[in-house]
């Protein structure tokens, strides 16, 4: 992981490495940074062949990197699972600083949250149990406490989609998080989901893509939501493509055509 601060509103940006056949790739995950460089480090794929001059890039005036590493010491080990699935960053205990959080299939724990301190960062747990838990994930206060909420989804060996309750400042690294459901039954594997006033109702959606069903789906927050078996949904956005079930990577919902209301990319395809 390499962690970076910048002069011009860039608190945290994280990059993960991985094997990929015989070739090398570092992919940019996830980051909150100023908009002069959001634009080529949104999920940029670098090969190794131009892994130089990306550096050489990066090391622009103003921006200093540090390798940080569970092999070193730096970070604590997240768990035994060989396979990380998702990583997320936003600030969750609200104290303007932006942590993130990783997810896990094979073993558990499922989601682990990395929590900057005054001498590093901290382990905590949100899910202890073992889930088979898809990349993508989302951020969004679901409960409307003042503290934003995780949602992820099933791979592609289960039907449901969560969501984790931030307790609110009563944090204990050993203390899993209230985890609800969203969806259970229907088709397996949900990759990538978003929070977003799609329907122009003055309040935001969830929008998920299910690859089973080959449907992306839009669902209102319930007024309720922590008592709730599961949300109930608005259809689907998004038909059966013909070319199978594509995975829909994410993307950020806004207003395109200025008509009033978000516009989903999802894909190559733009849902208006």
């Amino acid at each position: 992981m390499w962690e970076a601060t910048v002069d011009f509103s860039c608190p945290l940006l994280i990059l993960t490495s991985q094997i990929e056949g015989n070739g090398r790739k570092v992919r940019a995950m996830r980051a909150r940074i100023s908009v002069a460089i959001a634009i080529w480090l949104c999920l940029v794929t670098v090969e190794i062949g131009l892994l130089a001059p990306a550096r050489a890039r990066l090391r622009q005036p103003g921006i200093q990197w540090k390798h940080l590493s569970s092999a070193n010491g730096d970070l604590p080990v997240p768990g035994e699972s060989k396979e990380q699935t998702g990583a997320i960053v936003a600030d969750l205990d609200k104290d303007g600083v932006d942590d993130f959080v990783l997810s896990f299939r094979q073993k558990a724990p499922a989601l682990v949250w990395y929590r900057q301190n005054p001498r590093g960062w901290s382990r905590y747990m949100i899910e202890k149990d073992y889930l088979t838990v898809e990349a993508g994930g989302a951020v969004y206060d679901i409960d409307g406490d003042g503290y934003p909420d995780i949602v992820f989804g099933a791979d592609y060996q289960g039907d449901q989609l969560w969501w984790w309750r931030n307790p609110g400042g009563r944090y204990d690294p050993d203390v899993a998080w209230e985890r609800h459901t969203i969806k259970r039954g229907g088709s397996h594997q949900h990759h990538d989901q978003i929070f977003g006033d799609f329907k122009g109702t003055g309040k935001p959606q969830l929008v998920f893509w299910n690859q089973g069903a080959k449907k992306l789906f839009v669902a209102d927050v319930p007024s309720d939501p922590r008592h709730l078996d599961q949300w109930p949904n608005g259809g689907s956005l998004l038909r059966k493509r013909r070319r199978g079930s594509r995975k829909i990577r994410r993307g950020a919902g806004r207003d395109r055509h200025q008509w009033g209301r978000q516009d989903r990319p999802a894909g190559r395809q733009l849902l208006v």
